[in-house]
C-alpha cells in the first residue's frame, strides 16, 4: 500500500493505511458505546483485529513497515479509548468481560511495545 501511496500524485486520489487501519476498527467497534450486547460474530471480529494490531504493533509480522506498526500501536490507543466510553455504559456480562480482556491486551502489547523500543 505504501509504494501505491507514492505512486499517486500529490493531492491524488488514493487509498492510504490509515484510511484502511481506520476503516477495519469502524468495522469492528462502531456502535460500541450504545452499550448492551455485543454479538459472538462481533466480538470475535474485536478480538481478530487486536489480535492483528498487536502483532504489528510488536513487529511480529515479518515483513511489515514500520509505518503499520506505529499505526497499529495508535489503533490500540484508539481501541481502548472506544472501550473506556462502552464501559460507561450498561453491558451484558459478555460485553463487560470480552472488552475488559480486550482492554488489558491492548494495555499489555503497548507496555511491551514500548519495553521493546
Amino acid at each position: 500500500m505504501l509504494d501505491n501511496e507514492r505512486r499517486v500524485a500529490a493531492g491524488g486520489d488514493r487509498f492510504t493505511l490509515p484510511e484502511l487501519f481506520s476503516r477495519l476498527e469502524a468495522v469492528a467497534f462502531d456502535g460500541l458505546a450504545g452499550g448492551g450486547s455485543i454479538s459472538a460474530d462481533r466480538r470475535a471480529l474485536q478480538r481478530l483485529w487486536v489480535d492483528r494490531l498487536a502483532e504489528l504493533a510488536l513487529g511480529s509480522v515479518s515483513g511489515a513497515p514500520a509505518e503499520a506498526s506505529q499505526l497499529a500501536a495508535v489503533g490500540l490507543v484508539s481501541i481502548q479509548a472506544r472501550i473506556e466510553g462502552a464501559r460507561k455504559a450498561q453491558l451484558d456480562p459478555y460485553a463487560a468481560a470480552h472488552l475488559a480482556d480486550l482492554a488489558r491486551r491492548a494495555e499489555r502489547t503497548l507496555a511491551a511495545s514500548v519495553t521493546l523500543d
